[in-house]
């Protein structure tokens, strides 16, 4: 009796080591499933961090290259301003010489006019009045390209001898690195 209870402790224990071994097999199936599945989703996860942070660099290199453009519109925007306050300035300041070089050499007056007969009116207009005020209001510069731009504004001007208030339309290039006037007329 002895010798079966052995027997079948020795089965029992055989069993058991078995047991034990095909449950050592199948927690490093599990495990290795497990890592398998965790890196695949590591990876999944990397990849879509990757293409996240792809897209978002792109976009951000968009906003960067549509800010860059936009600061340098409002920098050309400010400098073209500038360019018509001088010539405001200058026609209010009665300086006949500054005014006359706010116009390009290839400005054609309105009404026909010649080049020579349009600077000699204005010499005269400027030198009559006594004091001169232009005030400009609704300032608005559209860039038709790098080098021209269409500006409109309401105009107001006064003088001792005259005064009136008139919506404007002046278009200035960019010319020997300065903007100047090409055209200038009143809006009806």
């Amino acid at each position: 009796m002895t010798k079966n209870l052995r027997k079948e402790n020795n089965e029992l224990k055989n069993k058991v080591e078995e047991t034990e071994s095909l449950l050592e097999d199948l927690k490093r199936s599990v495990t290795f499933r497990k890592q398998n599945s965790k890196n695949d989703t590591q990876e999944k996860e990397r990849r879509e961090e990757t293409i996240e942070a792809v897209s978002l660099n792109k976009k951000i290199d968009r906003e960067d290259s549509l800010n860059e453009k936009s600061k340098t519109e409002l920098e050309q925007k400010k400098i073209v301003e500038l360019s018509i306050n001088q010539w405001v300035n200058s026609w209010s300041s009665k300086d006949i010489e500054a005014y006359i070089a706010s116009y390009a050499s290839e400005f054609k007056p309105s009404r026909g006019l010649s080049r020579n007969a349009w600077e000699k009116g204005r010499r005269k207009r400027l030198a009559n009045p006594a004091f001169i005020k232009i005030t400009l209001t609704n300032v608005v510069v559209d860039f038709r390209g790098e080098d021209l731009a269409k500006i409109t504004f309401r105009q107001k001007y006064q003088s001792d001898t005259y005064s009136d208030e008139v919506n404007k339309e002046v278009t200035v290039k960019m010319i020997n690195d300065k903007w100047l006037i090409t055209r200038e007329r009143v809006q009806q």
